[in-house]
């Protein structure tokens, strides 16, 4: 969770007109929100794999519309494979390598940086 906060803390620090000092952008909000699943215990009803990756699809597009984002980074292919990127709705979504991986292998965190900044606007 850490290391997405500071991605998006240095994302935001790039977008032109946004703050650049660092108490400043040390102060950027960043929400941390969780997704449960199962979200019953009614045996009854789908709690399968497909059924996990629709309501996943619409807690992330729920999320995307509250906080007005312009797009969607999915961190590892796992994560790509459970939020495809068509069903979010948003006007882009791109795929990256994994947390783990990045924590594991310092050159993936260098890669990913590169992609993020060929996202944002006037890059």
């Amino acid at each position: 969770v850490q290391l997405v906060q500071a991605m998006a803390r240095a994302l935001h620090s790039l977008i032109p007109g946004s703050p650049e000092t660092a108490e400043v952008a040390g102060e950027f909000p960043t929400e941390v929100a969780q997704f449960d699943w199962p979200m019953h215990t009614n045996q009854q009803l789908d709690l399968g794999a497909k059924a996990a990756s629709a309501a996943l699809a619409s807690f992330v597009r729920r999320k995307c519309e509250q906080l007005q984002c312009r797009g969607v980074i999915l961190l590892g292919q796992a994560c790509a494979d459970r939020v495809p990127g068509q069903e979010l709705d948003c006007p882009w979504a791109a795929t990256s390598h994994g947390t783990a991986d990045m924590l594991a292998n310092s050159a993936c965190k260098q890669q990913v940086w590169s992609e993020l900044r060929e996202l944002l606007p006037g890059r």
